[in-house]
Parts: C-alpha cells; sequence; structure tokens
C-alpha cells in the first residue's frame, strides 16, 4: 500500500510538473482559436452585468475568447509562467485592433484585465512555440488568425443569420464553417429554459505552425453544442 501512494505521488508530482514546468513554458499538442458571440455572454452568465463592444452593435462580429496551447483529450497547460505579467505599453501599436477583436464585455473589468488574463493563463504557455515568445507576438499572431478567420460574415453566406426566433440545426452551422476554411470546427452551446441552445462559441484548430487543422475528437470541451437539437444564434444581449 505504501510503495502504492509513492507512485502515485510520483505520477501526481510529474504531472503537474509537466503542466506548470516551475515557471517555463509547457509541453502541448496544438492550438485552438476561441471565438464568442457576445450577445450570449450575459446569458450564459446571468450573474455578470455587461456591456456592449464599442462599434459591435453598428457591426456585428465574433470576438475572441482566447488563443490556446491544447493537449489531446484533456484541458491545456494554463498559467506556465505566472509572474510574467502583461506589458500593455508593449502592445501600443495593436490596441486598436485589440479593442475591436478583442474586447471585455463584463462590466467592472477592462479589456487591459481580460488581455492581462488570457496573457498570463494561456499566452505564458505558447511561449515554447519560437515566434510566440512575448505578449507582442502572441497577441499579434492571435489578431492575425482572428482578421482571416470572419466567422459572422461567413454563416451570413451560408443563410445563417443571427435571429430571436429562427432556429438552425448544428450541423448545417458545422458545415458552412468547413466549406469556407476546409476544416471541422468545435461548436459550443449555452442553454436554459426560456432559449434553449444557443450558439456561444466556435472553435478552430490549428498546429502548431498556426496552420488550420480539423477538431477532432481529440478536442476536449465542456459544452459542446447537442446534435439532434435545434439551437438559436440569438441577436442581442
Amino acid at each position: 500500500m505504501k510503495t502504492t501512494i509513492c507512485l502515485y505521488s510520483l505520477v501526481s508530482f510529474l504531472f503537474l510538473y509537466a503542466y506548470h514546468c516551475n515557471g517555463k513554458p509547457s509541453s502541448f499538442d496544438f492550438f485552438l482559436l476561441a471565438q464568442q458571440w457576445p450577445p450570449v455572454i450575459c446569458t450564459a452568465n446571468p450573474d455578470y452585468r455587461c456591456r456592449v463592444p464599442p462599434s459591435w452593435n453598428s457591426n456585428a462580429r465574433w470576438t475572441i475568447h482566447g488563443l490556446w496551447p491544447a493537449v489531446y483529450n484533456v484541458r491545456g497547460p494554463s498559467y506556465c509562467n505566472d509572474s510574467y505579467k502583461l506589458n500593455v505599453n508593449s502592445l501600443q501599436d495593436l490596441l486598436p485592433k485589440l479593442k475591436y477583436y478583442w474586447p471585455n464585455v463584463f462590466r467592472g473589468n477592462t479589456d487591459v484585465n481580460f488581455w492581462s488574463h488570457e496573457w498570463r493563463k494561456h499566452g505564458t504557455c505558447a511561449m515554447s512555440v519560437d515566434f510566440l515568445n512575448d505578449e507582442h507576438d502572441y497577441f499579434k499572431e492571435a489578431l492575425k488568425i482572428r482578421k482571416s478567420l470572419d466567422i459572422y460574415n461567413t454563416l451570413v453566406n451560408a443563410g445563417i443569420v443571427p435571429s430571436e426566433t429562427h432556429t438552425y440545426d448544428v450541423d448545417k452551422i458545422s458545415f458552412a464553417i468547413t466549406a469556407a476554411y476546409r476544416v471541422k470546427p468545435m461548436l459550443l452551446c449555452g442553454s436554459n429554459k426560456s432559449i434553449g441552445q444557443f450558439l456561444s462559441a466556435i472553435h478552430l484548430c490549428m498546429d502548431k505552425t498556426l496552420k488550420l487543422i480539423d477538431c477532432g475528437s481529440f478536442v476536449y470541451v465542456s459544452s459542446p453544442c447537442q446534435k439532434g437539437k435545434s439551437v438559436k444564434y440569438i441577436t442581442s444581449f
């Protein structure tokens, strides 16, 4: 029994070491670019007060939640170097695009707080990739990818538009993304009694060179859209 406990402790230690690496970037298998649909944030998080991102109503768009290093079949590493705080001054040339594509939607929080969280939790783990070795490179590359992946207009072109009343088939949404980008996405949904299932996020997978790849069964997802059930693509906060 004592030997078993010791072995378990050793395995647990090695697992934690692999994920935190004593402050050094952790290893991972692929990237997820997580985009979110701002109108559902308040619906999915009723305890939070939300705000409409500047210019969002006049130009609806999917916004970035984060660029996340990921591991096959489990959650990816996080907080690989929590002492490496975001230096927002290094992002001055990126600020207009960050405010547009990567806004915070919770009142009482700021864009910088959101970016700082994403950098500490995910960006510091991406640093093991040579071209993402500081916060400027991390945010610059994420913005570049997001600019090339216009989910809103991709769905519009497939006849999928936001609506409070219309519902869609989950596969139709997935097929629209696949037709545009030649890869399979991961669709995430929330649900409640008054709305039912509603589309909340779309993740696209990339290899460690940031080339798009299929999101397969190896992707860990906490709230995938349920196939066979209709899904709403709601319009407002």
